[in-house]
């Protein structure tokens, strides 16, 4: 009996670790493969230099930029913030397709997308109103000292938030966040590229540092051991890399501690 019961003890142990092994390698394999998708489609996009940049290109451009200004609505909430969205010239280029002049505007569908994400921020009491879509010509990253200088004889808005766009065409990496926050100015940039999802969590994680939220530390071990096929828990996006598994909802310690900041 004894001998019996030992067996099956063994064996069960045994079972057991080739589960865990199974499943913790095959997530692994998984979380390898899926985000070799996700990369892959952090590149895409026409960026198709040999489109007219001239009159006609900046006068459409200037069109869709007006309608994308009409077409953002956020929810209101107690507090309150403005937005100015900065969008590169690039972005258009990075999106459009040159050979299909149907999708001219596809590039305003993108950034309207990505800013749509702010809308997690009102359970905790925060709303966003976009005042002006600002076309920029030349490049918003060079061009960034310069503008920062010149608010400097500016009365700063704390209630006022600039937010930037540029285009994803060099970075081809899931793990490389390209994004910036500049809190003591209330001013971003972010890359955008054909992955919505990356474009939205990143629009989030970057606001959220300019609303006070800090960078969360990823456990590459628990998320291995727990769940690496991400079906029960989502990292925080303002884990300090973007991937697969980022949520693109507020953690509840998130919530209660922008609530308790901005109720000051």
């Amino acid at each position: 009996m004894q001998s019996w019961l030992r067996k099956t003890v063994v064996g069960l142990m045994a079972a057991s670790g080739l589960y865990t092994c199974g499943y913790v390698g095959g997530g692994i394999f998984y979380d390898i493969h899926r985000t070799a998708s996700y990369t892959r489609r952090n590149g895409e996009g026409h960026y198709n230099r040999n489109k007219a940049v001239g009159p006609e290109f900046r006068k459409e451009l200037l069109y869709e930029a007006g309608d994308l200004e009409r077409r953002i609505v956020l929810p209101k909430a107690e507090n309150h913030y403005t937005l100015d969205i900065l969008v590169s010239e690039n972005v258009k280029l990075f999106f459009d397709d040159a050979k299909n002049p149907t999708d001219n505007s596809r590039w305003a569908r993108y950034v309207k997308e990505s800013l749509e994400a702010l809308r997690e921020y009102s359970r905790a009491g925060i709303g966003f109103r976009v005042r002006d879509v600002i076309i920029v010509q030349g490049d918003i990253l060079n061009d960034q000292v310069v503008y920062l200088t010149s608010r400097v004889n500016k009365d700063y808005d704390p209630g006022h938030i600039d937010l930037a766009f540029i285009p994803m065409k060099d970075m081809n990496s899931a793990m490389d966040v390209v994004g910036w926050a500049i809190p003591d100015e209330n001013f971003a940039i972010v890359t955008v590229n054909e992955n919505r999802h990356r474009n939205r969590t990143l629009v989030l994680h970057e606001i959220g540092h300019l609303l006070m939220l800090k960078h969360k530390h990823i456990n590459e071990m628990k998320r291995a051991l727990l769940d690496p096929y991400c079906m029960f828990y989502k990292e925080s996006f303002m884990s300090s890399r973007i991937d697969p598994c980022t949520s693109e909802s507020l953690k509840d310690d998130e919530v209660e501690y922008l609530k308790y900041m901005h109720s000051k």
